[in-house]
């Protein structure tokens, strides 16, 4: 299920041009400009075969963040593979991003979008902080039912580790929660952020709540927020891993921004 990836993470600073790797995880005093506008553009357009006239349904949160996670790992669905891990880098780009798309839909005000850009700040600068989703999920064979259980402690006895030049650093990491489900689309965009400080900044008034208990199924999924501090980063890349019991699940990260 796990595998190696390659992905370009395009971290943004205040600056137009390349600085060091450590520096693009700081959080300038405003939100990135640039990204702020894609974050609002995103909320300001339709589901596709809804142009806007009286009413229509905006491009869902989600979309913010597509472009930015990782994939560490997969399952086979009995038809096809499915994403099954990830890893989200919550940058500097992705906070403007997302707090561009928040001003548009809930019409923050200037006031609170400093407000809460200074969440972010007090949150994570000078860390680099990742939400890592690890699933759970039954083996399937094709129009058969499950072949054998899932295993849960490759999401429950885990350990991320984060290698840098020369140097493999065990990151901190803290579960945010835990829960099941009986498919795995009862999983999905779980709002992660709700049980952090972050639901400060990134919370809006018509979030779905977290779920209440832990739920039943064969499907399960933990998200935890892992970090170390940027001090420890040397380079241009990372290889980020995730260990347990019956796997590793790993992604080698390109930390560059264009100029």
């Amino acid at each position: 299920m796990s595998h190696l990836v390659l992905i370009p993470i395009l971290w943004f600073s205040a600056l137009g041009h390349e600085t060091e790797s450590s520096h693009e995880f700081r959080f300038a005093s405003q939100p990135v400009a640039e990204e702020f506008r894609v974050g609002r553009e995103i909320a300001s357009k339709t589901l596709k075969g809804q142009p806007w006239a009286r009413t229509a349904q905006r491009l869902p949160l989600q979309r913010v963040w597509q472009g930015d996670q990782i994939v560490l790992g997969t399952w086979n669905d009995g038809l096809t593979q499915r994403v099954a891990d990830t890893a989200l880098p919550l940058s500097p780009a992705l906070f403007s991003r997302w707090l561009g798309y928040l001003s548009q839909s809930n019409g923050l005000e200037e006031e609170e979008i400093q407000d809460r850009w200074q969440v972010a700040r007090a949150f994570l600068d000078s860390r680099m902080a990742f939400i890592v989703q690890l699933s759970a999920f039954p083996t399937k064979m094709i129009f058969e039912a499950p072949l054998s259980p899932p295993k849960t402690e490759d999401i429950t006895e885990v350990r991320f580790m984060i290698s840098s030049g020369e140097r493999e650093i065990s990151a901190d990491s803290h579960l945010l929660f835990q829960f099941r489900g009986s498919s795995r689309s009862e999983l999905e965009n779980l709002p992660w952020w709700r049980a952090t400080e972050l639901d400060r900044l990134l919370g809006s008034d018509w979030d779905q709540p977290l779920p209440s208990d832990s739920g039943w199924g064969d499907y399960h999924r933990a998200i935890y927020l892992v970090s170390i501090p940027v001090s420890e980063v040397a380079g241009r890349e990372i290889i980020f891993r995730v260990l347990s019991p019956n796997k590793e699940r790993r992604a080698t990260l390109s930390l560059f921004k264009k100029a």
